[in-house]
């Protein structure tokens, strides 16, 4: 249904959506792993997988969104808000979540075990709405250079 659009889009600018607001350097003195380890307990990825559902509610507030729980075989434009709420904190480790603002020419993907989420498009006004909604729920909005396959390097 959206094929076409979302391979052009996975191949421009990649934005992040992260509890953390840059990336830790590889010589950091900092205990990077055990935290990784502790936030992506199953407990823990729930709570952020909510907060994530909670940005993406808010962004259909002001935009029409299609959502996708089996890599994009079926689309729901209307996706009733305490079920969509429920499969983001009940995604698995394996689990993945496609998200189309197509009007807005964006893309988000969430897998089920990583702590942020991946945004792909240009569309200024909705990455500004995006950072904006981020701050309010003590999450960091960031371009990524260095995005390979769902991998921050």
């Amino acid at each position: 249904m959206f094929d076409e659009q979302i391979e052009r889009l996975l191949q421009g600018p990649c934005y992040l959506i992260d509890t953390l607001p840059e990336q830790v350097p590889p010589n950091s003195e900092g205990r990077y792993f055990t935290i990784d380890d502790f936030f992506t307990k199953p407990e823990q990825l729930k709570k952020l997988h909510h907060l994530f559902a909670i940005i993406i509610l808010k962004l259909n507030c002001y935009y029409a969104m299609n959502v996708s729980f089996d890599n994009g075989l079926s689309w729901q434009d209307d996706i009733d808000p305490e079920d969509f709420i429920g499969k983001m904190e009940d995604l698995e480790d394996n689990g993945f979540v496609r998200i189309i603002f197509a009007k807005q020419d964006i893309l988000i993907d969430i897998d089920g075990c990583d702590t942020w989420l991946t945004i792909y498009g240009d569309n200024d006004s909705f990455l500004k709405l995006i950072e904006k909604l981020c701050l309010g729920h003590g999450l960091f909005f960031s371009q990524s250079d260095q995005l390979i396959k769902g991998t921050k390097l």
